[in-house]
């Protein structure tokens, strides 16, 4: 249901009433303030240290920090972030292996930091990070997406070719609308997954019994 909304939104098939302008052609370059990836450096691991993650811990729309996962010191993560930091909202997509899966930078309770295997997307004022993360699940940019990575031993795609990701935006109060209404859908599709998990948990507990 959510795919087909999805596209039925992004053909432009389907309009709130209220709503009649023309979508913008834009590209990723055109709406961001930040385009950049992960840290390229080489670190020494530590028992007790701010976590290093990377592309395998974005999953399912959430940022994921395992409680093994690799740690650094706090003076790698400081030199780390020594010219930018992570926002709220920022974008953060998979550029190397499997590319595209996302997360919405929530807020931040917990300190980590990101390897090359991540993008970090910065939206500028004038348009909807949400929004824009939904744009970036949609058919036609998935499509850019397989096109354009390279033919590596571990496929991915360069920053400068993520910028010219092109794709249809209304304006940002449709953009709000729309974002509003999906997240809904995914909190439905959250809590329908909790509830699922519980009963195989159940029905794996009546197995063994």
């Amino acid at each position: 249901y959510k795919r087909g909304l999805l596209s039925a939104i992004f053909s432009q098939k389907l309009r709130f009433k209220e709503f009649d302008s023309y979508w913008e052609h834009k590209t990723l370059k055109s709406i961001t303030t930040l385009i950049k990836d992960g840290t390229h450096g080489s670190y020494k691991d530590v028992n007790n240290g701010i976590p290093l993650l990377s592309a395998k811990d974005i999953e399912s729309g959430k940022v994921i920090i395992p409680a093994d996962c690799r740690k650094i010191s706090i003076e790698d993560y400081k030199n780390i972030y020594k010219n930018y930091s992570l926002n709220k909202d920022d974008i953060l997509i998979t550029i190397v292996g499997t590319i595209g899966r996302l997360a919405l930078v929530g807020e931040l309770k917990q300190k980590f930091a990101l390897q090359r295997s991540v993008g970090i997307l910065r939206i500028n004022e004038n348009n909807n990070p949400r929004f824009i993360s939904y744009v970036l699940q949609s058919e036609y940019v998935k499509k850019q997406f397989y096109s354009k990575v390279n033919q590596s031993a571990q496929g991915g795609i360069y920053l400068d070719t993520l910028g010219k990701i092109d794709f249809y935006s209304p304006s940002l109060r449709e953009q709000e609308k729309i974002a509003n209404i999906m997240l809904k859908i995914d909190n439905i599709i959250e809590k329908e997954n909790i509830l699922l998990n519980l009963y195989n948990d159940y029905k794996k507990g009546l197995l063994q019994k």
